[in-house]
């Protein structure tokens, strides 16, 4: 398997993803093909090691690719083309310096910079500080110390979720060619696809069973028939069925065995 096929992932399959850093390290790194650079791999398989925490996993991407690029702040939001604003809910930035935290301030996401990044399946360079057509947006207060910034779309199987953005807050810098490439290339093998497992398995999380729920499935999975369930919880066989329907039914498994498997990580 490799990350595009994450893609196709269900909630439940992406929650147990998360939860497997070995499957994880096997499908984004040691699969055939997958080769790239040292500094992006051992990013990434730090990245894996907090796979089961998307605050943790961010935090490593977003210090690496501020390091790497050398600059001043890197944050991150997830939202579509369409919301009316954007919104970062993670930032790295540069200790020791008085840079803004950018977490939670809105930027219109209609304006024509912003849309760009949407539309673009590249990174792209804005100068902020000298380029006449952005001044506008100079006086968004989460853009006001912004003088340069490279910007991504997260995205994969071509469909965008959010956005990355690099930003050099003391001088107008313009970023290589291989900076850019670096910049591109850990967004979509690394970032992009550990992001969006934890925003699919999030949806499994709000189609957690109940607790009644887990107890009957915790007991299936220890062998035990519905009968035997039923007699250990004091239940009737056709409420331990019902039970078992309904977690099937809310995690989008089809039997037994895949259930199990989904809930693992609530067992």
């Amino acid at each position: 398997m490799s990350w595009p096929q994450f893609a196709q992932f269900s909630p439940a399959q992406a929650l147990e993803a998360v939860h497997s850093p070995r499957r994880l390290r096997s499908w984004l790194l040691d699969e055939p093909g997958s080769s790239a650079p040292r500094e992006l791999r051992d990013s990434a398989a730090r990245m894996i090691l907090y796979s089961g925490d998307l605050g943790q996993v961010l935090e490593v991407g977003l210090e690496f690719l501020c390091q790497a690029l050398g600059a001043s702040r890197c944050d991150v939001g997830f939202g579509n083309p369409s919301d009316q604003h954007f919104v970062s809910t993670s930032q790295y930035a540069l200790k020791g310096e008085a840079i803004l935290n950018v977490v939670g301030m809105p930027i219109p996401n209609r304006h024509a910079v912003p849309q760009a990044v949407w539309g673009s399946n590249r990174p792209l360079y804005f100068d902020l500080l000298t380029d006449a057509r952005y001044a506008d947006l100079r006086q968004v207060p989460a853009l006001a110390d912004s003088r340069t910034i490279l910007v991504r779309r997260l995205e994969l199987g071509g469909n965008a979720f959010g956005i990355l953005c690099v930003d050099q807050t003391f001088d107008s810098v313009e970023w290589t060619a291989r900076e850019q490439q670096l910049f591109d290339d850990f967004m979509l093998r690394f970032l992009s696809p550990l992001a969006f497992l934890h925003r699919r398995a999030a949806e499994a999380e709000q189609a957690r069973p109940t607790q009644g729920e887990l107890e009957v499935i915790r007991l299936a999975a220890q062998g035990l028939s519905y009968a035997e369930i039923a007699t250990h919880l004091g239940k009737s066989p056709s409420t331990v069925n019902n039970q078992l329907a309904s977690a099937r039914q809310k995690l989008g498994v089809h039997n037994q065995v895949e259930l199990i498997r989904a809930c693992q990580p609530w067992l």
